[in-house]
């Protein structure tokens, strides 16, 4: 709010779907009584080329990640791309449907990037379909 400008300024937003998009995540479950599932990572490496790109093109606009797995998903892929210094803005965790109903309350969210076809469908005009692992 400026000079009395009662209204809100919000960078415009991209946001990638890591499961879609970034990394393909293996479940592998052990155990018969005490079920145990971990979880491998493999991240694909021309997507995060695009994701260092997007960033020196449109510095202006922040970079968000998210899940639809789990939080503990989400924070892997936090680390992960600290780790590598590849800029996001933040990387959560959300419940697909909660997620997609709350897309009309967040006008400043420019396209979403993911290679899912439910749930592209979902996503309206700000889906932009991606072959995982490819470049968008």
């Amino acid at each position: 709010m400026e000079h009395g400008d009662l209204s809100t300024y919000a960078l415009p937003r991209m946001v990638v779907v890591l499961e879609g998009v970034l990394v393909d995540i293996e479940e592998t479950t052990t155990g018969r009584i005490r079920k145990e599932t971990t979880r491998s990572y493999h991240w694909l490496e021309t997507p995060l080329k695009r994701l260092v790109y997007l960033r020196r093109t449109y510095p202006d606009t922040s970079i968000d990640i998210v899940t639809f797995i789990s939080s503990e998903v989400a924070t892997h892929a936090a680390d992960f791309l600290d780790r590598h210094d590849i800029p996001i803005t933040s990387s959560e965790y959300h419940t697909f449907s909660e997620w997609a109903w709350s897309l009309r309350l967040h006008p400043e969210i420019v396209a979403i990037y993911d290679s899912d076809p439910e749930r592209l469908h979902k996503y309206g005009q700000l889906g932009v379909a991606v072959v995982r692992g490819g470049d968008f």
